[in-house]
């Protein structure tokens, strides 16, 4: 016998097959030696005569009359519990198929997370991706922090309005800026594509550049975009979190700081709706998607970071990135204003 519990959590004692047969056999015999001892008892002095078949009918009768509603009742409750069993058995097999069908499918999400993971690390760690992307950005974020100077305060004011004013913006003239020679990483504007040739370091029928690498900011854009990637798939409960923690927190930690001061001014620059004197496309518009998805993957990288390290890497990244604020917003006054003279002339 074994203890159990039933649906309104009273303790039930569930009997073996073999302990109930057993049951049903020796209450049949007692039943039978019970019947057979009252009749000897009361009965008795009746001798069943070997040549009158008279006395075995009565008693045949007797035994059947006691007897039979006895079996009756035994087969019905043996049938009935019969059909117990079968639903019993039926509902477990149906809950194991289901349990197994739960779990084949948790399986299967594992393996597709565990899929999504290896492919964005690989991705990220792709030699490709690393000379195409991650390198450029790392480039950037080396100007954007050390390059002094004037043309050191137009490379950052480039990279901020590549978010903010990019559907105005004029790459071309952004792009032949010169001189450049101060970008001590590469002689590259941010807007020309990496494997663009100065004028001074190229013979007249060579072409600018051969179009087969990113500019600076196509590979900021494809690096945030990534990212955004990521936390959109995190929030979709497609990936690892714990793994791409592990593998990518401290890369991101690497550009943070750009992005973080970045970000800030971006920021910024919606918050006060500069948009309504001409410098953005619309005051409606909204803020680009890699600002709040990489709060979310810093969130998800760096919460549970000692000594509220993150907390305080965010309060430099924001007090530097307003001091760039303060440096480029001249330039953005000048975009304004240039912006409200040629509306006003059409």
């Amino acid at each position: 016998m074994e203890p159990s519990n039933n649906w309104l959590g009273v303790t039930q004692i569930t009997m073996r097959p073999r302990t109930i047969i057993a049951l049903v056999v020796v209450s049949v015999a007692l039943s039978i030696a019970a019947a057979i001892g009252v009749y000897v008892e009361n009965l008795g002095h009746l001798r069943l005569s070997t040549n009158d078949p008279g006395p075995w009918g009565e008693f045949g009768d007797y035994i059947g009359g006691i007897l039979n509603p006895l079996f009756a009742l035994i087969n019905a409750a043996a049938v009935t519990y019969i059909g117990f069993t079968i639903n019993r058995l039926e509902s477990e097999r149906e809950k194991e198929a289901e349990r197994r069908q739960q779990l084949d499918k948790q399986e299967r999400i594992a393996a597709e997370r565990r899929k999504n993971t290896v492919q964005l690390i690989d991705r990220f760690q792709n030699l490709q991706f690393y000379k195409e992307v991650s390198a450029p950005v790392w480039e950037i974020f080396v100007k954007w922090r050390h390059w002094k100077g004037p043309d050191g305060t137009h490379y950052r004011f480039s990279v901020v309005t590549g978010f903010v004013h990019y559907q105005q913006m004029d790459f071309q003239s952004e792009a032949e800026r010169s001189p450049f020679g101060h970008n001590f990483v590469r002689f590259v504007d941010h807007y020309h594509p990496a494997d663009y040739v100065p004028p001074k370091l190229r013979s007249t029928r060579e072409p600018a550049y051969i179009q087969s690498a990113l500019s600076e900011h196509q590979a900021l854009t494809c690096w945030l975009e990534y990212w955004g990637n990521i936390h959109t798939m995190i929030d979709a409960e497609l990936v690892d979190e714990q793994i791409l923690r592990r593998a990518l927190s401290d890369w991101y930690g690497y550009w943070m700081e750009l992005v973080a001061e970045l970000r800030y001014i971006v920021e910024t620059l919606y918050r006060e709706k500069r948009s309504s004197n001409g410098f953005m496309d619309s005051v409606h518009e909204p803020l680009p998607n890699w600002i709040e998805e990489t709060k979310a993957i810093e969130k998800c990288f760096f919460s549970d970071a000692p000594n509220n390290w993150y907390k305080s890497i965010m309060e430099v990244c924001d007090s530097r990135a307003k001091l760039i604020f303060e440096e480029i917003n001249p330039l953005i006054s000048e975009r304004i204003n240039v912006n409200s003279k040629s509306d006003a002339g059409r």
